[in-house]
């Protein structure tokens, strides 16, 4: 579990907030420091449970990136209990399983699903493509 020092809002250049859910310590932080280095500000969860209480608690997202599998609640429902809460707000679902092209179509109108391992270049260009797609 790590965060920020801020409490998740956006600050005055306009940074993004994203909350980070993955319970992989090691994927956790590399994908945590990609994204801070790129100037986002990140939240990072190691379980659904603590994301659903962050974004419950009045914090800024603009963000949901979560990890598949997961103990307890898994990636696809924490997207789902997510996006009930916070429809405008884009999901991105990343997996280590096998199958990711049919995640991806059978959930791409709610989310984006992307394979692991993914390289730092392609996580900020398919976060950047989301920000993008849902500012149009």
């Amino acid at each position: 579990m790590n965060s920020e020092s801020h409490p998740g809002r956006q600050t005055l250049s306009g940074q993004k907030s994203i909350i980070l859910v993955e319970d992989e310590p090691l994927v956790r932080n590399f994908f945590g420091l990609v994204l801070r280095r790129a100037g986002y500000h990140v939240f990072e969860a190691d379980n659904a449970d603590m994301a659903k209480a962050y974004a419950s608690n009045g914090h800024h997202v603009d963000l949901l990136m979560t990890d598949y599998q997961m103990p307890g609640m898994n990636g696809v429902q924490l997207a789902r209990w997510f996006r009930q809460k916070h429809p405008e707000i884009p999901v991105l679902v990343v997996t280590s399983l096998p199958d990711v092209a049919t995640m991806d179509a059978m959930y791409h109108a709610t989310f984006v699903c992307r394979a692991k391992p993914i390289l730092a270049h392609e996580l900020l260009g398919t976060v950047e493509e989301m920000f993008v797609t849902d500012a149009a």
